[in-house]
């Protein structure tokens, strides 16, 4: 199998996640609902309109060994989501590092570390 390929199916694995997640945040509203939950967040997965395809025209050729890589992509395979409207008061939150799991200090952390682990 191809990079290429790899990087197809991972995209196309991540596409199918945020279907996922999507599917578990509404059913956890849905839960909240009928128990009566007050005041809680809208937090949405970036899924709606989120699609993989690839380019027309492959990418370029990495460059030799030692000079810098300044592609923009490098596989022909992408995965496009749309971007959330947000105001200069908006606060990015990061739920997770990209190498371990954790650091979720607030609730909606803790409920997006959680979630899965009471549906599965």
């Amino acid at each position: 199998m191809s990079f290429e390929d790899m990087n197809n199916g991972d995209l196309t694995d991540k596409l199918a996640l945020l279907h996922l997640g999507q599917y578990f945040m509404e059913t956890f509203y849905v839960r909240a609902l009928f128990y009566e939950v007050k005041a809680l967040p809208r937090v949405s997965w970036n899924m709606k309109g989120s699609f993989v395809s690839m380019l027309e025209t492959p990418p370029p050729q990495a460059p030799d060994n030692y000079d810098d890589d300044t592609r923009s992509l490098i596989f022909s395979t992408f995965l496009a989501t749309a971007i959330f409207p947000y105001s200069l008061s908006f606060k990015e939150v990061k739920f997770s590092g990209n190498m371990e799991v954790g650091h979720n200090s607030d609730a909606v952390g803790k409920l997006l570390m959680h979630l899965p682990i009471i549906f599965s």
